[in-house]
Protein backbone atom coordinates (compact mmCIF):
# COMPACT_ATOMS: atom_id res chain seq x y z
CA UNK A 1 0.00 0.00 0.00
CA UNK A 2 1.12 3.69 -1.03
CA UNK A 3 2.41 5.18 1.98
CA UNK A 4 0.17 8.87 2.94
CA UNK A 5 2.14 12.08 3.50
CA UNK A 6 0.72 15.80 4.73
CA UNK A 7 1.73 17.98 7.30
CA UNK A 8 0.98 16.62 10.98
CA UNK A 9 -0.79 19.00 13.57
CA UNK A 10 -2.55 17.86 16.66
CA UNK A 11 -5.90 18.03 14.89
CA UNK A 12 -5.02 16.04 11.87
CA UNK A 13 -3.77 13.22 13.97
CA UNK A 14 -6.62 13.01 15.84
CA UNK A 15 -8.87 12.99 12.60
CA UNK A 16 -7.38 9.94 11.28
CA UNK A 17 -9.88 7.34 11.21
CA UNK A 18 -8.61 4.29 12.66
CA UNK A 19 -8.90 1.07 10.06
CA UNK A 20 -8.80 -3.08 10.77
CA UNK A 21 -4.84 -3.41 10.41
CA UNK A 22 -2.51 -0.82 11.60
CA UNK A 23 -1.80 1.86 9.21
CA UNK A 24 1.51 4.39 9.37
CA UNK A 25 1.47 7.98 8.23
CA UNK A 26 3.70 10.09 7.54
CA UNK A 27 4.92 13.71 7.98
CA UNK A 28 5.50 15.89 5.03
CA UNK A 29 7.94 18.44 6.83
CA UNK A 30 10.16 16.33 8.56
CA UNK A 31 11.39 13.35 6.52
CA UNK A 32 11.42 9.77 8.48
CA UNK A 33 8.91 11.53 10.89
CA UNK A 34 5.61 9.35 11.13
CA UNK A 35 2.36 8.20 12.85
CA UNK A 36 0.85 4.82 13.17
CA UNK A 37 -3.00 4.69 14.21
CA UNK A 38 -4.23 1.17 15.52
CA UNK A 39 -7.36 -0.52 14.78
CA UNK A 40 -7.87 0.45 18.60
CA UNK A 41 -7.69 3.93 17.76
CA UNK A 42 -4.50 4.36 19.68
CA UNK A 43 -1.52 6.81 17.89
CA UNK A 44 2.31 6.17 18.12
CA UNK A 45 4.25 8.62 16.59
CA UNK A 46 7.41 6.95 15.69
CA UNK A 47 10.63 7.41 13.10
CA UNK A 48 11.26 5.28 10.40
CA UNK A 49 14.48 5.28 8.05
CA UNK A 50 16.50 3.84 6.29
CA UNK A 51 20.40 3.60 8.24
CA UNK A 52 23.25 2.51 6.29
CA UNK A 53 21.19 -0.20 4.32
CA UNK A 54 18.38 -1.30 7.34
CA UNK A 55 15.09 -0.44 8.12
CA UNK A 56 14.92 1.63 11.66
CA UNK A 57 11.50 1.73 13.69
CA UNK A 58 12.04 3.65 16.87
CA UNK A 59 9.29 4.85 18.82
CA UNK A 60 8.79 8.26 20.35
CA UNK A 61 7.29 8.86 24.10
CA UNK A 62 6.55 12.84 22.65
CA UNK A 63 2.54 12.76 22.24
CA UNK A 64 2.10 16.29 21.14
CA UNK A 65 3.32 16.74 17.37
CA UNK A 66 5.47 19.85 17.79
CA UNK A 67 8.15 18.17 20.47
CA UNK A 68 7.70 15.28 18.26
CA UNK A 69 8.88 16.69 15.11
CA UNK A 70 11.72 18.25 16.94
CA UNK A 71 12.97 14.63 17.84
CA UNK A 72 12.72 13.36 14.29
CA UNK A 73 14.56 16.35 13.05
CA UNK A 74 17.39 15.85 15.83
CA UNK A 75 17.96 11.94 14.82
CA UNK A 76 17.57 12.86 11.20
CA UNK A 77 20.52 15.02 11.88
CA UNK A 78 22.46 12.50 13.69
CA UNK A 79 22.24 10.16 10.70
CA UNK A 80 23.31 12.74 7.93
CA UNK A 81 26.16 13.30 10.14
CA UNK A 82 27.08 9.91 10.30
CA UNK A 83 26.54 9.93 6.52
CA UNK A 84 28.59 12.90 5.75
CA UNK A 85 32.10 11.33 7.78
CA UNK A 86 31.64 8.36 5.45
CA UNK A 87 29.97 5.87 7.83
CA UNK A 88 33.66 4.80 9.51
CA UNK A 89 32.01 4.69 13.07
CA UNK A 90 29.34 2.27 13.86
CA UNK A 91 25.58 3.67 13.02
CA UNK A 92 24.57 5.65 15.48
CA UNK A 93 21.35 2.95 15.88
CA UNK A 94 23.06 0.02 14.87
CA UNK A 95 22.15 -3.18 16.95
CA UNK A 96 25.59 -4.19 19.19
CA UNK A 97 26.54 -7.09 17.38
CA UNK A 98 27.48 -9.33 20.39
CA UNK A 99 23.72 -8.64 21.50
CA UNK A 100 21.50 -9.17 18.66
CA UNK A 101 19.31 -12.31 18.59
CA UNK A 102 18.97 -15.50 16.39
CA UNK A 103 14.99 -14.60 16.04
CA UNK A 104 16.18 -11.07 15.38
CA UNK A 105 18.24 -11.56 12.60
CA UNK A 106 15.52 -14.30 10.97
CA UNK A 107 12.73 -11.88 10.82
CA UNK A 108 15.28 -9.55 9.03
CA UNK A 109 16.21 -12.50 6.98
CA UNK A 110 13.01 -13.00 6.16
CA UNK A 111 11.57 -9.74 5.40
CA UNK A 112 14.94 -8.31 3.72
CA UNK A 113 15.98 -11.36 1.63
CA UNK A 114 13.78 -14.49 1.31
CA UNK A 115 10.34 -12.27 0.49
CA UNK A 116 12.06 -9.73 -2.03
CA UNK A 117 13.73 -13.17 -3.58
CA UNK A 118 10.39 -14.73 -4.54
CA UNK A 119 8.73 -13.77 -7.89
CA UNK A 120 5.26 -13.51 -6.71
CA UNK A 121 3.58 -12.31 -3.64
CA UNK A 122 2.65 -15.81 -2.99
CA UNK A 123 5.77 -17.98 -3.54
CA UNK A 124 7.19 -14.93 -0.96
CA UNK A 125 4.20 -16.00 1.54
CA UNK A 126 4.97 -19.96 0.74
CA UNK A 127 8.86 -19.30 1.60
CA UNK A 128 8.34 -17.61 4.46
CA UNK A 129 5.73 -19.95 5.83
CA UNK A 130 7.81 -22.96 5.09
CA UNK A 131 11.00 -21.28 7.10
CA UNK A 132 9.09 -20.76 10.04
CA UNK A 133 7.99 -24.19 10.22
CA UNK A 134 11.53 -24.92 10.09
CA UNK A 135 12.32 -22.91 12.85
CA UNK A 136 9.42 -23.93 14.89
CA UNK A 137 10.39 -27.46 14.40
CA UNK A 138 13.48 -27.32 15.35
CA UNK A 139 15.03 -23.56 16.43
CA UNK A 140 12.75 -21.94 18.23
CA UNK A 141 14.69 -22.46 21.16
CA UNK A 142 17.34 -20.28 20.13
CA UNK A 143 15.41 -17.81 19.08
CA UNK A 144 15.59 -15.82 22.52
CA UNK A 145 19.72 -16.35 22.62
CA UNK A 146 22.39 -14.35 21.28
CA UNK A 147 23.17 -15.35 18.02
CA UNK A 148 26.74 -15.19 19.38
CA UNK A 149 26.15 -17.96 21.68
CA UNK A 150 24.78 -20.85 20.07
CA UNK A 151 27.44 -23.15 19.58
CA UNK A 152 27.82 -25.86 17.05
CA UNK A 153 27.96 -28.93 19.53
CA UNK A 154 23.65 -27.39 19.95
CA UNK A 155 23.14 -27.18 16.30
CA UNK A 156 24.72 -31.06 15.94
CA UNK A 157 22.38 -31.95 18.97
CA UNK A 158 19.04 -31.07 17.33
CA UNK A 159 20.48 -32.22 13.73
CA UNK A 160 20.40 -35.57 15.44
CA UNK A 161 17.47 -35.32 17.11
CA UNK A 162 15.34 -34.17 14.38
CA UNK A 163 16.82 -36.98 12.03
CA UNK A 164 15.97 -39.80 13.92
CA UNK A 165 12.23 -39.11 12.56
CA UNK A 166 13.05 -37.16 9.51
CA UNK A 167 16.57 -37.11 7.70
CA UNK A 168 15.42 -34.45 5.03
CA UNK A 169 13.93 -32.50 7.55
CA UNK A 170 16.86 -32.37 10.09
CA UNK A 171 19.00 -31.06 7.00
CA UNK A 172 16.50 -28.40 6.08
CA UNK A 173 16.34 -27.01 9.89
CA UNK A 174 20.24 -26.64 9.88
CA UNK A 175 20.32 -24.99 6.35
CA UNK A 176 18.13 -22.47 7.30
CA UNK A 177 19.99 -21.09 10.79
CA UNK A 178 23.30 -21.50 7.90
CA UNK A 179 21.15 -19.19 5.31
CA UNK A 180 20.34 -16.58 8.35
CA UNK A 181 23.69 -16.42 9.70
CA UNK A 182 25.64 -16.06 7.30
CA UNK A 183 23.18 -13.77 5.74
CA UNK A 184 23.14 -11.91 8.78
CA UNK A 185 27.32 -11.78 8.66
CA UNK A 186 27.46 -10.56 5.53
CA UNK A 187 24.93 -7.74 5.97
CA UNK A 188 26.66 -6.59 9.32
CA UNK A 189 24.02 -7.30 11.53
CA UNK A 190 26.18 -9.20 13.59
CA UNK A 191 29.80 -10.78 13.83
CA UNK A 192 29.78 -14.19 15.22
CA UNK A 193 31.71 -16.90 12.94
CA UNK A 194 30.23 -19.54 11.30
CA UNK A 195 29.89 -22.24 13.36
CA UNK A 196 28.88 -24.55 11.25
CA UNK A 197 31.87 -24.24 9.08
CA UNK A 198 32.68 -28.10 7.45
CA UNK A 199 29.45 -29.08 8.50
CA UNK A 200 28.26 -32.85 6.36
CA UNK A 201 24.47 -32.98 6.03
CA UNK A 202 23.10 -36.45 6.25
CA UNK A 203 23.21 -38.03 2.60
CA UNK A 204 19.81 -37.87 1.04
CA UNK A 205 18.49 -39.69 -2.00
CA UNK A 206 16.40 -38.75 -4.91
CA UNK A 207 12.44 -39.91 -4.31
CA UNK A 208 11.70 -42.26 -7.32
CA UNK A 209 8.60 -43.32 -5.92
CA UNK A 210 5.36 -43.23 -8.49
CA UNK A 211 2.49 -45.00 -9.73
CA UNK A 212 3.60 -48.62 -11.02
CA UNK A 213 1.92 -50.20 -13.73
CA UNK A 214 0.83 -52.75 -11.37
CA UNK A 215 -0.61 -50.33 -9.13
CA UNK A 216 -2.94 -47.81 -11.84
CA UNK A 217 -5.29 -50.38 -12.48
CA UNK A 218 -6.44 -49.78 -8.28
CA UNK A 219 -5.12 -46.04 -8.87
CA UNK A 220 -7.78 -45.61 -11.51
CA UNK A 221 -10.61 -47.45 -10.36
CA UNK A 222 -10.39 -45.83 -7.17
CA UNK A 223 -9.67 -42.70 -8.38
CA UNK A 224 -12.94 -43.62 -10.83
CA UNK A 225 -15.13 -44.29 -7.37
CA UNK A 226 -13.77 -41.33 -5.56
CA UNK A 227 -16.54 -39.16 -3.93
CA UNK A 228 -15.06 -35.78 -3.49
CA UNK A 229 -15.31 -34.30 -6.67
CA UNK A 230 -12.66 -31.65 -6.52
CA UNK A 231 -9.97 -34.54 -5.73
CA UNK A 232 -11.27 -36.01 -8.48
CA UNK A 233 -10.95 -33.58 -10.89
CA UNK A 234 -7.92 -32.54 -9.33
CA UNK A 235 -5.71 -35.62 -8.87
CA UNK A 236 -6.99 -36.21 -13.03
CA UNK A 237 -5.34 -33.34 -13.92
CA UNK A 238 -2.00 -33.83 -12.59
CA UNK A 239 -1.72 -37.22 -13.80
CA UNK A 240 -2.40 -37.13 -16.96
CA UNK A 241 -0.34 -33.51 -17.37
CA UNK A 242 2.23 -33.54 -15.31
CA UNK A 243 2.21 -30.36 -14.15
CA UNK A 244 2.77 -29.32 -10.68
CA UNK A 245 0.08 -29.60 -7.76
CA UNK A 246 0.12 -25.62 -7.09
CA UNK A 247 0.03 -25.07 -10.88
CA UNK A 248 -2.72 -26.92 -10.97
CA UNK A 249 -4.43 -25.41 -8.17
CA UNK A 250 -4.27 -22.40 -9.47
CA UNK A 251 -5.26 -23.44 -12.70
CA UNK A 252 -7.90 -20.34 -14.81
CA UNK A 253 -9.64 -20.59 -17.58
CA UNK A 254 -8.00 -17.89 -19.59
CA UNK A 255 -5.18 -19.65 -19.72
CA UNK A 256 -6.58 -22.71 -21.24
CA UNK A 257 -6.34 -22.33 -25.29
CA UNK A 258 -8.47 -25.14 -27.41
CA UNK A 259 -6.26 -28.27 -26.04
CA UNK A 260 -3.46 -26.28 -24.52
CA UNK A 261 -2.76 -24.91 -21.30
CA UNK A 262 -0.54 -21.82 -20.97
CA UNK A 263 1.01 -21.81 -17.66
CA UNK A 264 1.93 -18.69 -16.61
CA UNK A 265 5.16 -17.69 -15.50
CA UNK A 266 4.21 -17.27 -11.68
CA UNK A 267 2.45 -20.82 -11.97
CA UNK A 268 6.01 -22.18 -13.02
CA UNK A 269 8.91 -23.22 -10.84
CA UNK A 270 11.44 -22.41 -12.73
CA UNK A 271 9.84 -18.28 -13.78
CA UNK A 272 9.36 -19.43 -16.99
CA UNK A 273 6.01 -19.98 -18.83
CA UNK A 274 5.29 -22.91 -20.77
CA UNK A 275 2.40 -24.40 -22.68
CA UNK A 276 0.92 -28.30 -21.90
CA UNK A 277 -0.71 -30.35 -24.23
CA UNK A 278 -3.91 -31.31 -23.09
CA UNK A 279 -5.47 -34.67 -24.06
CA UNK A 280 -8.97 -35.83 -24.49
CA UNK A 281 -8.84 -37.10 -21.13
CA UNK A 282 -8.39 -33.87 -19.23
CA UNK A 283 -10.47 -31.57 -21.59
CA UNK A 284 -13.24 -34.16 -20.67
CA UNK A 285 -12.52 -33.42 -17.07
CA UNK A 286 -12.17 -29.45 -17.73
CA UNK A 287 -15.79 -29.45 -19.56
CA UNK A 288 -17.23 -30.69 -16.31
CA UNK A 289 -15.54 -28.38 -14.03
CA UNK A 290 -16.64 -25.65 -16.25
CA UNK A 291 -20.39 -26.26 -15.88
CA UNK A 292 -19.20 -26.52 -11.90
CA UNK A 293 -17.51 -23.79 -11.54
CA UNK A 294 -19.62 -20.93 -13.34
CA UNK A 295 -18.23 -17.47 -13.71
CA UNK A 296 -15.63 -18.22 -11.00
CA UNK A 297 -11.92 -17.07 -13.43
CA UNK A 298 -10.16 -20.45 -11.49
CA UNK A 299 -10.92 -24.08 -12.54
CA UNK A 300 -10.70 -25.16 -8.52
CA UNK A 301 -11.86 -22.51 -6.93
CA UNK A 302 -11.82 -22.50 -3.36
CA UNK A 303 -15.47 -22.94 -2.01
CA UNK A 304 -14.77 -21.17 1.48
CA UNK A 305 -12.95 -18.16 0.54
CA UNK A 306 -14.24 -15.64 -2.15
CA UNK A 307 -12.62 -15.06 -5.66
CA UNK A 308 -9.49 -17.57 -4.32
CA UNK A 309 -8.69 -20.68 -5.97
CA UNK A 310 -8.44 -24.20 -3.55
CA UNK A 311 -4.96 -24.30 -1.74
CA UNK A 312 -4.79 -28.18 -0.36
CA UNK A 313 -6.74 -31.05 -0.74
CA UNK A 314 -4.64 -33.04 1.71
CA UNK A 315 -7.57 -34.33 3.61
CA UNK A 316 -9.34 -36.42 1.14
CA UNK A 317 -6.08 -37.08 -0.50
CA UNK A 318 -4.84 -39.20 2.08
CA UNK A 319 -8.60 -40.98 2.73
CA UNK A 320 -8.23 -41.65 -1.07
CA UNK A 321 -4.50 -43.15 -0.87
CA UNK A 322 -6.05 -45.70 1.95
CA UNK A 323 -8.61 -46.56 0.09
CA UNK A 324 -6.43 -47.43 -2.87
CA UNK A 325 -3.92 -49.05 -0.59
CA UNK A 326 -0.73 -46.90 -2.46
CA UNK A 327 1.16 -46.89 0.94
CA UNK A 328 3.57 -43.80 0.75
CA UNK A 329 2.30 -41.80 -2.42
CA UNK A 330 2.81 -38.01 -2.68
CA UNK A 331 0.87 -35.98 -5.09
CA UNK A 332 4.24 -35.13 -6.38
CA UNK A 333 4.47 -38.66 -7.50
CA UNK A 334 1.63 -38.29 -10.08
CA UNK A 335 4.29 -35.87 -11.79
CA UNK A 336 6.82 -38.71 -11.93
CA UNK A 337 4.26 -41.00 -12.60
CA UNK A 338 3.47 -38.49 -16.04
CA UNK A 339 6.94 -38.67 -16.73
CA UNK A 340 7.84 -42.61 -16.68
CA UNK A 341 4.61 -43.49 -18.57
CA UNK A 342 6.14 -40.98 -20.89
CA UNK A 343 9.53 -42.36 -21.70
CA UNK A 344 7.69 -45.74 -22.01
CA UNK A 345 5.70 -44.74 -24.79
CA UNK A 346 8.95 -44.02 -26.61
CA UNK A 347 9.18 -40.25 -26.18
CA UNK A 348 12.42 -39.33 -25.76
CA UNK A 349 14.15 -37.62 -22.57
CA UNK A 350 13.97 -33.54 -23.94
CA UNK A 351 10.07 -34.17 -25.32
CA UNK A 352 9.00 -35.25 -21.70
CA UNK A 353 11.55 -32.48 -20.19
CA UNK A 354 9.40 -30.08 -22.58
CA UNK A 355 6.49 -31.26 -21.69
CA UNK A 356 7.03 -31.01 -17.70
CA UNK A 357 8.28 -27.67 -18.40
CA UNK A 358 11.73 -28.16 -17.38
CA UNK A 359 14.59 -25.49 -18.84
CA UNK A 360 16.58 -25.99 -21.83
CA UNK A 361 19.25 -23.96 -23.59
CA UNK A 362 17.94 -20.65 -25.48
CA UNK A 363 18.63 -22.36 -29.06
CA UNK A 364 15.42 -24.18 -28.86
CA UNK A 365 13.06 -21.21 -27.87
CA UNK A 366 12.76 -20.43 -31.70
CA UNK A 367 11.16 -23.78 -32.26
CA UNK A 368 9.06 -24.02 -29.32
CA UNK A 369 5.89 -23.67 -31.82
CA UNK A 370 6.70 -26.45 -33.87
CA UNK A 371 7.86 -28.18 -31.10
CA UNK A 372 4.52 -28.56 -29.56
CA UNK A 373 3.18 -31.26 -32.35
CA UNK A 374 5.94 -33.43 -30.77
CA UNK A 375 5.41 -33.01 -27.39
CA UNK A 376 2.00 -33.16 -27.86
CA UNK A 377 2.34 -36.36 -29.95
CA UNK A 378 5.03 -37.44 -26.65
CA UNK A 379 2.36 -36.88 -24.14
CA UNK A 380 -0.04 -38.39 -26.25
CA UNK A 381 2.14 -41.89 -25.85
CA UNK A 382 1.89 -41.68 -21.91
CA UNK A 383 -1.63 -41.20 -21.66
CA UNK A 384 -2.89 -43.58 -23.68
CA UNK A 385 -0.73 -46.05 -21.90
CA UNK A 386 -2.21 -44.81 -18.21
CA UNK A 387 -5.36 -45.43 -19.94
CA UNK A 388 -5.05 -48.64 -20.96
CA UNK A 389 -4.19 -49.68 -17.81
CA UNK A 390 -6.94 -47.98 -16.11
CA UNK A 391 -9.52 -50.52 -18.03
CA UNK A 392 -7.66 -53.80 -16.53
CA UNK A 393 -8.80 -55.05 -13.67
CA UNK A 394 -7.13 -54.87 -10.09
CA UNK A 395 -6.24 -58.17 -9.01
CA UNK A 396 -7.63 -58.71 -5.71
CA UNK A 397 -5.58 -57.59 -2.68
CA UNK A 398 -4.86 -60.82 -0.26
CA UNK A 399 -4.02 -58.07 2.33
CA UNK A 400 -6.53 -55.52 1.82
CA UNK A 401 -7.96 -53.86 4.96
CA UNK A 402 -11.06 -52.18 5.64
CA UNK A 403 -10.43 -48.37 5.23
CA UNK A 404 -12.85 -47.37 7.73
CA UNK A 405 -11.58 -49.53 10.47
Amino acid sequence: MASIKFEFSDTSIAALTPEPKRRMYFDSLAPGFAVEVHPSGKRTFLFYRRVGGQPVKKVMNESRVSAARSRAREWLGDIERWERLGRVTPSPWADDPTKIKFSEVLERYLADHLRKQALTPERADRAEKRARELYNRGLAALGSRRISSIRRSELLAIHTNIAQTGKVQANRVIELYRRVARWGAAEGIHNSPDVLEGFEYTREFSRKRYITVEEQPRFFQTLKREPNRSLRDFVGVLVFTGARKNAVLAMRWCDIDGNLWHIPADASKNGEPYSAPLEPVVLKILAGRKRLTGDSPWVFPSSTRKGEHLRDLKKPWSAFKTRANLGDVHLHDLRRTFSTMTLAAGASLFLTGKALGHKNEASTRPYAQPEIDAIRAAVKGGVALMEANAKKKSPPLLTAKNPTS
